[in-house]
């Protein structure tokens, strides 16, 4: 590389950029034209080239080879996309590199080459950045820089940063920041007709290849975030690599898909609806709201009709940092997550405001749903429709205060409320911390993570500990445990899960590991996990877990730990027939998970005896059988398996009935001798279903429960450790 010090062409950027923006509209395309030529006149006959080449041995994506610098991109007006797949601002930029894509092909003369430079740890590890090239649906070529040495080499100092260069190397443009489409594309259009006229322009392929063409397809894809119905029975799921909302029971059976399954900003029905990345969801009793997050929209799913409309925001990015517009006149960025509370004008049990972390204005809106909201410190009324700023001020950054609009947030993503004490806790991802703001007092506060200078955005690790000691690594999403009291943190890019006691500002881990992996039961392991919700009752806590990476949902019991992953599955001829709201007569049935709070020890020809015990407020119908199915995911495990009755009578398979909701010893199991030795654990479930009779409504409905059983091989193979018998009991309301 001969001079590479960009600062000089940096400035003479910037007194172009002011030089156009200056122009009057009747002179601005010739006198745009002339200034722009001119700079590439100027700057195409300096010393500062690109002469080098790409580091040896970086990873390459969307090319069969790596790229070189001196053959591959020699005669191309190249784009450098300087950019770190956590930054909300590089994804800014995205849509306008693929529309420049559109309007010229390699061929053309118009290469851009995305150069991963990484802020996080996790992000330098190539897998990583594939999910990330993946998820947001890059074609062009990227090359992953570990070491920023591209980066160092070029004195770039903030992302995303576009640098363009000339056909032999020449550095000609840089554009810091988002927000540059129209000087971008105007830049490279008369590049590209400069350069052609000169003939120094070649019309050369590039060896490229698409990595979605080697991935594998799957219900869900990169689900980001999720959301309980009220009664704990369905989850409605973000799935933002589809573009769509999935519900499910909660054991997985998949009843309704909204949205048509690509990139668009469409209301209509569940079918021709569109989305595109959409992320937070929560359930309003027979309606959605979603964070369609890549249109910079809030979108209203309605259960009943099954249709969707937009409420906020309106297919384009908003630059505007106050609000207060009503519905889709209200432009909207980046919303990533959304809860619902109730404002001082409603009753405790009926929220009517919808908050929502802007991660792309680093600040927290409200939507009032109703008129006549009142927000707690605000002197004023707002209507229904109403989108305004509550916290922050627009500045990225961590800076905690006792004024709302003084606080400082760094790409808020996840959000979760404590009605008991009236608090908002935020996943603050890019300062690496979790926020709690007071909507009584309006205050914003620490809670854990991040550095006390509240413009360091780069003090992140994997800590436990208490307050300003504990480090975390991007987390994504929060959920609150109103039965443990106690803080649920993704921290994504640890793969882990954290408690937080938010009392004394302690946080330690619960599950996952570092290294990420894809694992279930007593040794969980996460890729980036990125959404939060939990299931409650009085001694019970499931949380769900969106695996965005490994594509999939897991369940943990928070009595014990130990996880399962939901199996998604989708019977076409069901799908519509089960997303009307719980709470109808006539709904979808309560389809509770169990997970049993002690794990079962197996010793080898050491039987363990299983027990019904369902007990139910309403009437057991008399004339209905009751239905089990054994399961397990590992086929060596099934396959070393001896399915027995009480007496020891050989089963035919592993499905059954029985005819009452009490019956002891309805089915035993024992390991066989050729037990494989290497499945020391493993999950089994037994799933049962049931008629159940609701005398006052005059109905019979099935309800479906799923025991997860957590299992151990005894290696003693003692009788004293091992379990004798398991109560499969349950209380069906």
């Amino acid at each position: 590389m001969s001079d590479a010090n960009t600062l000089p062409i940096f400035r003479a950027n910037f007194d172009l950029v002011i030089a156009i923006t200056q122009l009057t509209p009747a002179a601005e395309h010739k006198e745009i034209r002339t200034l722009i030529e001119d700079h590439i006149e100027r700057w195409s006959n300096s010393t500062r080239i690109v002469s080098g080449d790409f580091e040896p041995g970086l990873q390459w994506f969307n090319v069969q080879r790596p790229l070189s610098m001196a053959k591959d991109l020699r005669g191309k007006i190249v784009v450098l996309d300087f950019f770190t797949y956590c930054c909300v601002n590089c994804q800014h930029v995205l849509p306008d590199l693929k529309e420049l894509e559109r309007l010229y092909s390699v061929e053309d003369g118009v290469v851009v080459v995305g150069v991963h430079s990484p802020k996080f740890d996790h992000e330098k590890d190539s897998s990583s950045v594939l999910n990330a090239v993946l998820r947001n649906e890059i074609a062009h070529p990227v090359v992953n820089d570990p070491s920023c040495k591209l980066w160092q080499m070029l004195f770039v100092n903030c992302w995303p940063t576009l640098v363009i260069l000339g056909p032999e190397g020449q550095i000609l443009f840089i554009f810091m920041g988002e927000g540059h489409r129209i000087h971008l594309f105007k830049s490279v259009t008369i590049c590209l007709e400069y350069f052609k006229a000169a003939g120094r322009i070649s019309a050369h392929s590039l060896p490229t290849r698409s990595e979605r063409d080697a991935t594998s397809s799957s219900i869900l894809s990169y689900p980001g975030k999720i959301c309980l119905s009220h009664d704990g029975s369905h989850l409605a799921i973000a799935d933002s690599g589809h573009h769509r909302i999935v519900i499910a029971s909660n054991v997985g059976l998949v009843t309704d898909m909204i949205g048509k399954g690509e990139k668009g900003f469409q209301d209509g029905d569940f079918s021709t609806a569109t989305f595109s990345s959409p992320q937070g969801i929560c359930w309003s009793r027979d309606a959605l709201y979603v964070c369609d997050t890549d249109n910079h929209a809030i979108r209203k799913v309605d259960l009943i009709r099954k249709t969707v409309v937009t409420v906020a925001g309106n297919g384009q990015m908003g630059s505007d940092e106050e609000g207060g517009a009503i519905g889709p006149c209200q432009g909207l960025n980046s919303p990533w997550d959304c809860c619902l509370v109730n404002s001082s004008a409603s009753p405790p049990q009926d929220p009517d405001v919808l908050l929502i972390a802007m991660s792309g204005c680093h600040q927290i809106w409200m939507l009032a749903l109703r008129n006549g909201v009142r927000w707690y410190k605000r002197d004023e009324t707002f209507p229904a429709g109403a989108c305004v700023r509550l916290y922050g001020s627009g500045q990225e950054e961590h800076r905690n205060n006792m004024y709302a609009f003084k606080a400082g947030f760094a790409q808020p993503s996840g959000l979760a409320f404590d009605p008991d004490n009236m608090l908002l806790y935020v996943a603050d991802s890019e300062s690496s911390a979790i926020r709690v703001i007071s909507l009584l007092e309006g205050s914003v506060k620490n809670v854990v993570g991040a550095s006390r200078d509240p413009t360091d955005l780069f003090t992140f690790g994997d800590t436990d500990g208490a307050g300003g000691e504990v480090r975390l690594q991007h987390p994504l999403a929060v959920a609150y445990s109103r039965r443990l009291k106690r803080l649920l943190v993704a921290d994504s890019y640890n793969h882990k899960i954290k408690t937080i006691d938010t009392v004394a500002r302690s946080c330690k881990t619960l599950l996952g590991d570092k290294q990420n992996g894809d694992t279930v039961g007593a040794e969980t392991k996460l890729d980036e996990p990125g959404g939060l919700c939990i299931a409650e009752t009085e001694n019970q806590s499931v949380l769900f877990v969106c695996d965005t990476n490994n594509h999939c949902i897991k369940a943990v019991d928070l009595n014990t730990n130990v996880s399962l992953k939901i199996p998604m599955i989708y019977r076409p001829e069901l799908a519509g027939k089960s997303c009307a709201t719980p709470s109808q007569a006539g709904g979808p049935s309560i389809v509770p998970i169990i997970v049993n709070c002690n794990p079962i020890t197996f010793g080898l020809d050491q039987p363990v005896l299983f027990n019904m015990d369902l007990v139910s407020l309403d009437m057991i119908d008399a004339n209905s059988k009751i239905q089990w199915k054994l399961l397990c995911c590992n086929k060596g495990v099934m396959d070393n398996m001896e399915i027995t009755d009480a007496t020891g009578a050989a089963l035919c398979s592993s499905t059954g009935t029985v005819k009452s909701s009490r019956e002891h010893g309805f089915l035993q199991l024992k390991i066989k001798p050729g037990f494989p030795k290497d499945i020391q654990t493993f999950i089994a479930c037994i799933d049962v279903t049931s008629m159940f009779c609701d005398k006052r409504a005059g109905i019979c409905v099935p309800k479906h429960m799923r025991f997860v059983l957590p299992c151990r091989v005894s290696v003693e193979n003692s009788k004293k450790e091992c379990t004798g018998s398991v109560d499969l009991r349950y209380l069906v309301v």
